[in-house]
């Protein structure tokens, strides 16, 4: 035990007497010189990793909002939240309506490898309005990044407009009526005024934010054809009474946004009863709908010259098919024109089969950036070159 202690004692004596032949020989300050330079160049490390990190953190975000921005989402439907527990960037934004979301997602994801990213992981949830995008940083320490996508009420401004007409609507106590006026997007209804309870039919379609149009009967080809022919304009007939004719419609019909014309191929071809039409129409402030379009027809040429709004029906549904998948194979079609056009007119009757078809496709349409539009909105103005 005593030697224990004696030799504890010995080598506290030569660690202190080494330590004092080091300070006397100038040891010391090279210690502590490198000591200083290895806690400086630690500190430049850190500082360096730091400025790397925000450098990196600003590139991506700055890089997003401008994809955001050219996507038309408006900076406040677009929020980033940065997470101290697992050093994360969160973005949520509402992306507008008309374009499918795959496409949505390449353009927002395609730029990312400028600042360093890569997609690791995106999906959908079982439901296209709400997607997840992750993205990973090519370093350690950049940090994740995760994208929540949703779908704003509006629409692109470059989205393709369909305008659908139901043609010749009468109001009755069924399904069918009601799915057409409860029916969420903007619809077109034209009305016979001399049909039974035209004028009911038109102020409740008012009420359901449905725009009007006065269906006018004119004389067809054929001489079979004998619906409304007691209230068909006649190509015979003096201008005058054309002229009443149209007047007591209007008087019948309130809140009309436009005319069109009920078979009328003889009309159509008649130039000189079509401006006696369309000089009154104008009168009235109305656009005016043909169909059908015949190669013979005036109609167009004649509003162009009188300054009537005007628009031809491009595809008149056969919404009495047995096979409601007739009728969205139609609308389909419809869509690929109007991507091509900018626009398109359908018209159909008001059946079971076409209301079913216009709901089952709707998100469809949507998806694929087209948008249910009122008749009015895509109408050719006398001003338009065409």
């Amino acid at each position: 035990m005593r030697l224990k202690t004696i030799s504890s004692i010995f080598a506290t004596a030569l660690v202190v007497f080494t330590i004092l032949l080091g300070f006397r020989a100038g040891y010391h300050r090279s210690t502590a010189n490198h000591i200083r330079s290895l806690l400086a160049s630690l500190l430049q490390n850190n500082s360096s990793q730091g400025r790397i990190t925000r450098k990196t953190t600003l590139k991506i975000e700055n890089l997003l909002l401008d994809r955001f921005e050219k996507l038309e989402t408006p900076p406040v439907q677009v929020t980033i939240r940065h997470s101290l527990e697992d050093s994360t960037i969160r973005l949520d934004a509402a992306v507008p309506r008309g374009k499918p979301i795959e496409w949505v997602i390449w353009f927002l994801c395609s730029p990312v490898g400028q600042a360093g990213y890569r997609v690791a992981d995106c999906f959908c949830e079982n439901n296209p309005l709400r997607c997840t995008i992750r993205l990973k940083g090519n370093k350690p320490i950049q940090p994740a990044v995760r994208i929540k996508l949703t779908r704003s009420q509006r629409f692109f401004s470059t989205a393709a407009k369909m305008a659908v007409v139901v043609s010749d609507f009468g109001f009755s106590a069924n399904a069918t009526t009601v799915d057409f006026l409860s029916f969420p997007e903007p619809l077109t209804i034209s009305v016979v005024s001399s049909k039974k309870m035209s004028i009911w039919t038109a102020q409740i379609a008012n009420e359901y934010r449905k725009e009007i149009v006065i269906l006018l009967p004119m004389e067809p080809l054929s001489t079979s054809y004998r619906q409304y022919s007691s209230e068909a304009i006649l190509i015979h007939y003096p201008p005058d009474k054309i002229r009443a004719m149209l007047t007591n419609a209007t008087e019948s019909i309130p809140y009309f946004a436009g005319f069109s014309n009920l078979c009328g191929a003889l009309v159509l071809d008649d130039s000189n009863v079509m401006k006696t039409v369309l000089g009154e129409l104008k009168k009235k402030h109305g656009y005016f709908l043909i169909d059908p379009v015949s190669p013979k027809s005036v109609a167009a040429s004649m509003a162009r010259t009188v300054g009537v709004p005007y628009r031809t029906v491009e595809i008149s549904l056969d919404s009495t098919a047995s096979c409601g998948t007739e009728v969205s194979d139609t609308l389909h079609h419809a869509a690929m024109i109007a991507h091509k056009t900018g626009s398109i007119a359908v018209q159909g009757r008001a059946t079971t089969q076409f209301i079913g078809a216009l709901r089952s496709e709707l998100s469809f349409l949507q998806r694929n950036g087209v948008r249910l539009v009122y008749l009015s909105e895509i109408v050719h103005h006398p001003e338009e070159k065409k």
